[in-house]
């Protein structure tokens, strides 16, 4: 089974050209900032499946945010997950956490669901679980504060 996992723009509507332009000078503005959405649909495979990922810069820290929202296409299943976490990564070094990913927020109807965020390498890795039956439609937003050196 082929997977996709869709990065949207988080302003809709605008042609791709102004789209770009706008989020390069929102990132610039916000001095290393981004903020993006994501969109997958596991079909019920019962394992972490990946929806975000990003390589952590040598020589940096981020906070990193995200909520996670799930909805079942086919039974009434949903759920809600938001956390942050601080990770870093210093020359001749991968991508480490400062620290617990804290989770504020943490809701399922489901028992099976579940989030992750972990590092691997020098990236920085959000997934996704259903439950191994349903067929689940995903959406994430990832937030990223960055300061480097």
């Amino acid at each position: 089974m082929e997977r996709t996992i869709r990065k949207v723009p988080w302003v809709t509507g605008d042609p791709p050209k102004v789209q770009e332009h706008f989020n390069a000078a929102l990132y610039d503005a916000l001095n290393r900032r981004f903020f993006e959405r994501y969109e997958l649909t596991t079909a019920g495979t019962g394992t972490l499946t990946e929806i975000w990922s990003e390589t952590l810069p040598t020589n940096a820290v981020w906070h990193v945010e995200y909520v996670v929202i799930g909805r079942g296409t086919s039974a009434a299943a949903r759920a809600v997950y938001r956390a942050e976490a601080c990770v870093y990564r210093e020359a001749g070094g991968s991508a480490t956490f400062e620290g617990a990913v804290s989770t504020s927020l943490s809701r399922e109807s489901v028992a099976g669901f579940n989030h992750d965020l972990s590092v691997s390498s020098n990236d920085v890795v959000l997934k996704v679980r259903d439950d191994g039956v349903i067929t689940v439609d995903w959406q994430a937003y990832v937030y990223v504060l960055e300061l480097r050196a």
